[in-house]
């Protein structure tokens, strides 16, 4: 039970609602949505690559791992040894594994979690439907994008760095208030991800052998 909270918490982690910001002038709420579409102009543009991640949990844990995502639909979230992690997302299903169980992975619908948002095709981050509040700083700013159909599982920012933009992170605080922070390295674009590393199916036979 730990182990699927610490990875569900996870997976539930891009589910988003609106968190309070500083208010703006009328002058810099303008400056701000001309950098705001420039972040989302990043974000549309990440269409596949991998990146190193760690991840410091709520019990204070870090965790470290690797990040794949070939939009849309698909991303793969392999956790080091000795956490024993892996999530998977494909055109239609996310699942969650533990390596080290012999228990079936969790399996549920791509569109009724987080990754559904950031996942999805042509994602833009300043649109009124996704865009909740956001920060805008000199050097950092911090995004966060809400899934309209989920009020109920928590929030994440998107962190980025401004000069030259990149996602930095995000925070994820659940509804119970307890946060798990993500830090990546800087992503990689990539051609040559497998699209065998993203089969759901594959993987569950694979274990099984």
């Amino acid at each position: 039970m730990k182990y699927m909270n610490k990875f569900s918490g996870f997976l539930v982690c891009l589910f988003v609602l609106l968190v309070q910001i500083n208010h703006y002038a009328d002058a810099q709420e303008t400056s701000d949505k001309v950098n705001l579409k420039a972040i989302a102009d990043y974000m549309s543009n990440l269409t596949q690559g991998f990146a190193r991640f760690e991840q410091l949990n709520a019990d204070g844990t870090v965790s470290k791992g690797t990040l794949l995502v070939k939009r849309p639909s698909y991303a793969r979230i392999e956790y080091d040894l000795p956490s024993t992690g892996l999530i998977i997302a494909d055109r239609f299903r996310v699942a969650v594994f533990d390596l080290k169980s012999n228990l079936a992975p969790v399996i549920v619908p791509l569109s009724s979690t987080p990754l559904y948002v950031l996942l999805k095709d042509n994602i833009r981050i300043d649109d009124p439907g996704i865009l909740g509040a956001y920060d805008i700083g000199n050097a950092m700013s911090q995004v966060t994008v809400k899934n309209a159909s989920s009020s109920d599982h928590g929030s994440v920012q998107l962190i980025f760095e401004n000069n030259p933009i990149r996602l930095a992170g995000w925070l994820y605080k659940d509804q119970f208030g307890q946060t798990t922070q993500m830090k990546f390295n800087t992503l990689i674009p990539s051609t040559q991800i497998d699209q065998e590393l993203f089969d759901i199916d594959g993987e569950i036979r694979r274990l099984k052998k």
